[in-house]
Parts: C-alpha cells; structure tokens; sequence
C-alpha cells in the first residue's frame, strides 16, 4: 500500500497532471494545492473544446488514447456517486487507482491539515480521512458537503468537544449525508447533543444576493426518510421548518460546532445572528459555500451561492471572529475569540 504522506504526493510531482472534472472542487483543489493541470477532461460534450482558466476541456475518448504512463489523472467529483462514477470510467479504460488516477480528496487532506495545525492548533489523522472517504463511497446517503469536507467538520467537532464541551447543530441538512457519516466515525458526535434544521421543503425566498436560477434547488427533500435514517441516534433531534421559524422555539443550550449550509443569503444571517451568541468561548461556525473562484465557467455551470460571502461579511460587522478558508471545499471556518 502507498505511504500516504509521501508517495501520493510524489505520484503527482512525477508525472503531467489531468484534472476529470470542471466544477468548483476542481478549482479549488487548484487554489489550496500545490497541482498544475495540463488539460481537464469532462463528459459533458457542451463542455468539450472550451476551457476554463485556460485549461482546454477535452473528452474522455481523448484521454483514452493517451499514454497512460505519463499522466496521473486526478478526479475531481463533488460527491460520492460522481467520485465513484468517474472512477468506472477511467477503471473501463485500464486506468489503475493509485498508479494512473486518484481522487482531489487525498491531496485535501494534506492542505486542509495544515490550515488546521497552523490555525487553531488541531492535529489531524489519515487514518480518520481513509475511514471518512471510504463510508462516504459505501454510503447510498446523499451529501454535499463533499468527502472533505465531513472529514473537516469531524475534525472541528472532536478537537471542540474534547476541548470546550457543548452541542453541535447543522442547519440545512439535505438528505443527511454529512451527519450520518460523522456519527458513524466519531463517539464525540454520538455523545453530543446533535441537532438538525431544515426546512424539507426546498428554499422559502430567494434575495437579491442569491442566484436566481437556483431557487427551486432541493424541493426533492424527503424529511420522513431523513427522520428514519436517524431514528436509531438518540441524540439526535431533528427540527423542521423554515430557519426563521425553527430557531425562536430551540431549547436554550450551548454550542461547540454550528454547521451552516443554507446556501442563502438570509438564511445564513439568520442563523449567524441565532447561533453565534451562544457559541461557548473559542467555539466555531462552519460555513458552507463560501469561497468563490474568481474564474469564468461556461454558461452552462450551475451558478454559485454567492450571496454566503456576503452573509459572512455582514456577519464580521456585528460579532468578532477569525476566518479561516478552504476552497478545498468551499467552507469558512469562523473562530469566537
């Protein structure tokens, strides 16, 4: 087995790297890494022959015919089930993992670690980040926080309970993928007070912060499925409705770790403006969605949550914190001094 720390790196030092994939996990595995992509390969044909950043999108027929030996493909799905099915791909084409593709997600470990050590003084395991990626691809649970990006949120949360104590609540939870996941991983989750709020329903409003396009985004949600994944959690409640709603009616409580994936700009003023008061001393909020690339994409990418950064802003105006970035996987790291 390959030496993490060591040969993954090395893997892509010695040979010309092709990122699979053109979304924003590619761009930020770019901005946080220290990668060159030669080209990027994509399966959308609307995509192919256009670049990004002046990387030249080309097909996975191209990328057939290539020589294997002298290019590391690098994947860079957003979730599981597009790691897994980018993956077949390049399997059905006698690309080994490893030897001639791997996933954005290794080298995210060493960036995120080091933004962690250096900043809050939290040292990360691999061997945590192996036992993540891999529930994250067995799991049939839908979750956007990216692989990651769980592995950062578990993190945050054993290094906190561990050091402050408290609860933890994540607002917008999607089909629970993220959530589900951690408790598996970690006892600290299990035995902390975990709440989760979302509306089930899709978003209630869109401002003029928010891309308009995206305004009918996650209407599918299934809150009985969500409230049957985690019926065996007895630490877990789940609090339904819309966040302006929900949060007035919360028991009284403490946090360590809030997570906030609203994806809007109200939303994420409003739980900013709720949680944060009551974030114990050196408490944290994670917040999703706040790191845009600065690049142009084609007309036919999805549009970025663009009004989190200008929630956070607002946020920086009325309460005193230390920000740290991931583009890795688009979070801000808020620290209450």
């Amino acid at each position: 087995m390959i030496k993490p720390e060591v040969d993954i790196l090395s893997l892509a030092k010695n040979k010309t790297c092709i990122g699979y994939g053109t979304g924003i996990t590619m761009l930020g595995t770019l901005a946080s890494c220290s990668l060159q992509f030669y080209c990027l390969v994509d399966d959308n044909p609307e995509l192919q022959g256009k670049s990004i950043d002046g990387m030249v999108i080309k097909s996975l027929e191209w990328l057939r015919d290539q020589d294997r030996s002298k290019y590391l493909v690098i994947v860079c799905g957003s979730t599981s089930s597009s790691v897994l099915r980018m993956s077949d791909n390049l399997r059905e084409m006698d690309y080994e993992y490893r030897v001639n593709f791997i996933d954005c997600y290794q080298f995210h470990f060493y960036s995120i670690s080091q933004k962690l050590k250096n900043s809050v003084g939290i040292d990360t395991g691999f061997d945590l980040f192996e036992k993540i990626q891999k529930l994250s691809l067995q799991s049939t649970i839908a979750n956007l926080s990216t692989i990651s990006g769980t592995w950062l949120f578990v993190e945050v949360c054993n290094h906190l309970l561990s050091k402050i104590g408290g609860n933890i609540a994540e607002c917008g939870v999607y089909f629970g993928g993220n959530a589900w996941v951690s408790l598996q991983v970690s006892k600290q989750v299990r035995q902390a007070t975990y709440l989760l709020l979302d509306s089930f329903e899709g978003f209630k409003e869109i401002s003029t912060y928010d891309p308009q396009s995206r305004k009918d985004d996650f209407k599918q949600n299934d809150y009985q499925l969500v409230k049957n994944t985690f019926s065996p959690f007895h630490n877990v409640a789940i609090h339904r409705g819309y966040f302006d709603q929900v949060l007035p009616e919360l028991p009284e409580m403490e946090y360590a770790l809030v997570y906030i994936d609203c994806d809007l700009y109200q939303p994420t003023i409003d739980c900013g403006d709720y949680f944060f008061p009551r974030l114990k001393s050196g408490g944290m909020l994670l917040i999703h969605d706040y790191w845009e690339p600065g690049v142009e994409r084609p007309s036919s990418s999805k549009q970025n949550f663009a009004g989190i950064k200008k929630a956070v802003d607002n946020l920086s105006q009325k309460y005193t914190f230390d920000l740290i970035e991931f583009p890795e996987t688009t979070h801000a790291l808020l620290v209450k001094k």
